[in-house]
């Protein structure tokens, strides 16, 4: 009788377990209501049982904070536990009465495969004909795509939810229909945040311009929704697709790798110390890996073998020599002011700041330090040359 008990608890366990489990979370990224706006939600069981849905809403407060919020509706005094029969569809209209608006974000929360959502935003605006547009409620996704158009006097404006319980970090990438691309500072939204913004507002790069953005939260998840204003003030929602896997907008590489498919130093200028300054030249080439490349000083024989860029890319390190048979132990190194170095040693290292991006072409300042340790080719003893380097750069990324 005891193992019967004990079957018969782990079997009701198990069955509450799986409900859990079976569990979905939609999220609308965007509640709007009073000033001259009103959401309507769509609740639509799909299956032919009834079911039971919960509705939770976080109004935006200041810094992309939310409180719990409860927006009152015309048609329930509580958006908790509603019952949805089979095949059954529920409207909530918000009052949409208040003088000011308030805005923030909604989870429905249903078994999964079972009911689906969707939410009308309507404007009111006095002397023009009311103007509705819809989006369809839908899981978070850690990467999500958003087509973009702010030409002819078209504006797209855009929210975004972070549904998770921790502030999130939200990386931008953007890439104009011309083929420029920039990434500007991450979002960094609060736990359970939101924000709202017109896209030129927030990014000038994307004023004038059309194209597609791509927003990735590297530890959780979130939600956006695009709205399409025309210059008549009439609106749309856009669609917006999510994603899975690594961002392909100014991609980062993983930490050692190589994210350029060809890399020059167009002119670096060297300042070593007690020495006077004077132009440097290097040749970089790709190893053989795809992630190292060799570096040559372009009016000498030395050679670095291990150039290693890291930091997503813009931090530069060398200090492993090719030997030299003719020169040896590393070949010659024709320093500032016609010093001209065997070389025993030599070290590069230098930090990337790039100034545009136009396609896969990146252009930019270098600044950094060389070293290189050897014995004059005229003879005498072994000194050393180090100092800052500076100058420009242009990559292809691949």
């Amino acid at each position: 009788m005891k193992m019967q008990s004990t079957c018969l608890c782990l079997v009701f366990l198990a069955a509450c377990f799986a409900r859990v489990v079976a569990a979905q979370a939609l999220i609308i990224p965007q509640i709007a209501d009073g000033g001259a706006w009103q959401t309507t939600l769509v609740l639509t069981n799909t299956s032919a049982s009834p079911a039971s849905v919960t509705l939770s809403f976080f109004q935006e407060t200041t810094g992309g904070a939310t409180q719990r919020w409860n927006p009152p509706f015309l048609e329930v005094s509580s958006t908790q536990n509603l019952s949805l029969p089979g095949a059954g569809t529920l409207f909530l209209h918000t009052a949409g009465t208040a003088s000011a608006t308030s805005v923030g974000w909604g989870q429905v929360q249903a078994a999964a495969g079972t009911v689906v959502a969707y939410a009308i935003f309507t404007q009111r605006v006095s002397g023009l004909p009311d103007q509705d547009c819809t989006a369809p409620a839908a899981t978070a996704a850690t990467r999500i795509l958003m087509p973009f158009d702010n030409t002819n006097g078209f504006v797209t404006s855009m929210a975004i939810a972070n549904p998770s319980s921790s502030t999130e970090s939200v990386s931008v990438g953007i890439k104009t229909a011309g083929g420029t691309i920039s990434q500007p500072s991450p979002i960094t939204l609060p736990a359970q945040g939101h924000t709202a913004f017109t896209l030129p507002q927030q990014f000038p790069a994307t004023a004038g311009q059309s194209g597609l953005m791509e927003f990735y939260s590297a530890t959780g998840s979130i939600s956006v929704i695009a709205l399409r204003f025309n210059p008549t003030g009439s609106f749309t929602a856009a669609p917006v697709y999510a994603e899975s896997g690594t961002p392909i907008i100014g991609s980062t590489p993983p930490a050692g790798s190589n994210p350029y498919q060809s890399f020059s130093a167009l002119e670096v200028t060297f300042q070593p110390v007690g020495f006077a300054s004077g132009a440097q030249f290097f040749a970089f080439t790709p190893n053989a890996d795809n992630i190292t490349y060799s570096v040559a000083f372009l009016a000498g024989s030395g050679v670095f073998t291990n150039g290693t860029f890291t930091n997503n890319g813009q931090t530069f390190t060398a200090n492993v020599l090719q030997s030299n048979l003719i020169e040896p132990p590393y070949g010659t190194f024709p320093g500032p002011g016609g010093n001209v170095l065997l070389i025993s040693g030599a070290s590069l290292s230098f930090t990337l700041t790039p100034t545009t991006t136009t396609g896969q072409t990146v252009i930019g300042n270098l600044a950094g330090t060389l070293s290189v340790t050897g014995t004059p080719l005229t003879g005498g003893a072994s000194i050393t040359m180090a100092g800052p380097i500076s100058g420009s750069y242009s990559a292809e990324l691949k």
